[in-house]
């Protein structure tokens, strides 16, 4: 039935799968890290206690705004979801919040 179209189905159906995934992780980040910038970015104890965990947090920050910035430039979520690299990107910054937020709960 669908024989007409199946590359057309299978590719949709690979960007769809990649959407979900995308999403899943970037819905993780933006939670984790809406909790935690408040910490480390304005609690002058924590960045003085955990100078190098301050840092991390300093950088994964500047690359989640830049990557918010450049997902505000499109209106396609497919197009935003399955750039190249995103999924990593978004597995880097998910990585680095949780050694964060480890070493946030060792120090508390």
């Amino acid at each position: 039935f669908i024989e007409f179209c199946q590359a057309v189905v299978d590719e949709w159906s690979g960007k769809l799968r990649t959407v979900e995934a995308v999403l899943s992780v970037w819905q993780k980040v933006q939670r984790n890290w809406c909790r935690l910038e408040p910490i480390f970015m304005l609690s002058d104890d924590i960045r003085s206690q955990l100078p190098e965990d301050s840092k991390r947090f300093e950088a994964l920050d500047a690359q989640w705004k830049e990557l918010m910035l450049e997902a505000a430039q499109s209106d396609l979520a497919v197009d935003i979801c399955c750039a190249e690299g995103r999924e990593d990107t978004l597995q880097s910054l998910n990585q680095s919040i949780e050694t964060c937020e480890k070493s946030l709960n060792d120090y508390l």
